[in-house]
């Protein structure tokens, strides 16, 4: 059976927690860019609860920005994503802090 098959398959919580893993992100990481706890993250992931569709959009988005390389855009997008002014602020400060974690593996 191909990937796209076996991924097709995929509860949403599966989903969530094979892209989180595949970008290198821990529970703790995705709570903070989600402007969640970690128990939901985990929650999410186990099937416990799904994600309100809010919450389901921000990180998908999240997701999608990590995979840009410019920091400046990323930054940029983070004003379209329907998020409060306060979780806004998290996602940036998350950014910013991913991308200096990453530049320190390069």
């Amino acid at each position: 059976m191909s990937r796209m098959k076996n991924e097709s398959k995929l509860t949403k919580g599966e989903k969530i927690k094979m892209i989180r893993e595949e970008l290198g992100l821990n529970q703790a990481d995705l709570a903070k860019l989600a402007g969640v706890s970690v128990n939901t993250v985990s929650g999410w992931e186990t099937g416990e609860h799904e994600p309100s569709n809010h919450h389901w959009r921000a990180i998908s988005q999240v997701f999608n920005l990590q995979g840009e390389t410019s920091e400046e855009f990323q930054l940029a997008c983070v004003d379209n994503l329907e998020l409060c002014p306060g979780c806004k602020e998290k996602v940036r400060q998350s950014i910013v802090r991913w991308n200096r974690i990453r530049n320190r593996e390069k």
